[in-house]
């Protein structure tokens, strides 16, 4: 396989999408109408940092296995390294045609990714020191990135609240997918949380994630008088917690490929889910 077909695989751009509900989610709190400065934010985010970042990670972990968005990954080349960094640096550059504080939360996003995947300080090898770098990196910077798309307003008491919600979420989402990497995370030396606490404290997790998660979200929503909006993510967060509990019941350890498949068709229906309302409230703002 030619070398940038290899390195776009690497991107795993579907993994990219499923996170878009966080931005999007900051995005509509912010009340801003949609417009061409969002647009590129939304790129330089998840083209650029998500897919530069996830083929910076495949670099150092050597995955063999699936991972996340890649069922067979591709081998990986000794400058796929160089690749992920350039494409972060690209996006780097788009928010500098934007505004500060998008800058700011992009750089320290990036920043952080690179310590998670390396070989030091590598971040990803402890369990709570990963579950911090995706909760607080991939929810809470990533909505504050939304929050921002289209200009440095003041974040408000809503906005905070908005903000962990996405932190909470992204907490208990992280650990499932782990699930299916325990033996080759083990192999590497990395004490994930998954490989730490097992497929039980991953699932209490979700399901505490699930519940404070949802809680700050229908908060905000009603604080905000937005009762379609609070009924819909209410709906959307029940069958998330649905999906949750029947895979729970039927978990099976040593079944790599259909706990792989599981975790992927969750977080594409949920993260589809949720971006279309979102994408539609923004498009249909009177709704």
């Amino acid at each position: 396989m030619a070398h940038w077909s290899a390195w776009f695989l690497h991107l795993r751009l579907p993994i990219s999408l499923v996170l878009a509900p966080i931005f999007l989610w900051g995005y509509l709190l912010s009340g801003q109408p949609l417009s061409a400065q969002a647009g590129w934010a939304f790129l330089a985010v998840h083209l650029f940092l998500y897919g530069g970042s996830n083929a910076y990670n495949s670099y150092y972990d050597r995955d063999e296995g699936p991972i996340g968005g890649l069922a067979n990954p591709p081998p990986v080349d000794p400058y796929l390294g160089v690749f992920g960094l350039s494409m972060k640096a690209c996006g780097a550059l788009i928010t500098l045609m934007l505004n500060l504080p998008l800058v700011v939360c992009y750089s320290i996003f990036a920043l952080m990714s690179v310590a998670y995947s390396r070989s030091w300080p590598r971040w990803k090898a402890y369990p709570w020191g990963s579950l911090a770098t995706v909760a607080l990196g991939q929810g809470g910077l990533a909505f504050l990135m939304g929050w921002w798309a289209s200009g440095p307003i003041p974040l408000t008491h809503t906005g905070v609240l908005g903000m962990w919600a996405t932190v909470f979420l992204s907490a208990g989402t992280y650990p499932l997918t782990q699930l299916y990497q325990v033996s080759a995370d083990q192999a590497r030396g990395d004490q994930t949380f998954a490989a730490r606490y097992g497929s039980d404290g991953v699932f209490i997790l979700a399901r505490l994630g699930q519940c404070l998660g949802g809680a700050c979200l229908v908060a905000v929503l009603y604080q905000q008088q937005r009762w379609i909006d609070m009924g819909v993510f209410s709906l959307i967060i029940m069958g998330a917690a649905w999906l949750l509990y029947d895979w729970q019941c039927h978990y099976q350890p040593q079944d790599t490929q259909a706990n792989y498949r599981r975790v992927m068709h969750m977080n594409l229906l949920n993260g589809g889910t949720f971006s279309a309302y979102i994408l539609l409230r923004l498009w249909l703002p009177a709704l």
